[in-house]
């Protein structure tokens, strides 16, 4: 009986471990594909990397060690 316990612990610890991994893994893609869009938004909405670039040296954003 204790043996039958056992096993199925494992068992349920597997599959909770496999569902967290999962939604992790789920997580991750979304958040990446957000702020992977937002970057490109925000970009063509300035009106290209060069005008983002120019923006952030005039306001001082373009230096990371001072």
């Amino acid at each position: 009986m204790q043996f039958m316990l056992i096993i199925s612990l494992i068992c349920f610890v597997q599959g909770g471990l496999k569902a967290v991994v999962w939604t992790d893994v789920f997580q991750t893609v979304i958040m990446i594909g957000g702020i992977l869009i937002t970057t490109i938004s925000a970009i063509i909405f300035v009106g290209g990397f060069e005008n983002v670039w120019e923006r952030g040296t005039q306001y001082g954003r373009t230096t990371l060690f001072e």
